[in-house]
């Protein structure tokens, strides 16, 4: 039976005479996470609704929220009435100014958010 004590020697014996098999133990690190990217952003083009909704906010001044209130109701059937103010000259009317400083696609936007409000 060999004893090991302090100092240099090369591998432990057992008790037997036998000597132990290495330890080639392998320390495998974990995986790491894999980092995944979004995916490519799209463009989404706004629904006429939001769109709409945006610019005749500037009505709600004087209509009232939704169109509803305040001065002549601009909702339902009325909407389609933006486009004859665009026609009318601005000194007439303050909706004339109003309606005539939108582009036909805002003017769209708007006549057909205001025909969604009830």
């Amino acid at each position: 039976m060999t004893l090991m004590g302090c100092g240099g020697g090369g591998g432990a014996t057992t008790v037997n005479g036998d000597t132990p098999p290495p330890t080639d133990t392998v320390i495998t690190p974990p995986p790491t996470d894999t980092v995944v990217a979004p995916p490519p952003t799209e463009t989404v083009i706004a629904p006429a609704s939001s769109t709409g909704r945006l610019l005749a906010s500037n009505c709600f001044q004087c209509h009232a929220t939704n169109g509803v209130g305040g001065f002549e109701r601009i909702t339902g059937g009325e909407a389609g009435e933006v486009w004859e103010y665009r026609g009318e000259i601005a000194a007439n009317d303050i909706m004339a100014a109003h309606a005539q400083g939108y582009s036909d696609a805002q003017l769209n936007a708007i006549v057909t958010y205001l025909n969604q409000v009830n």
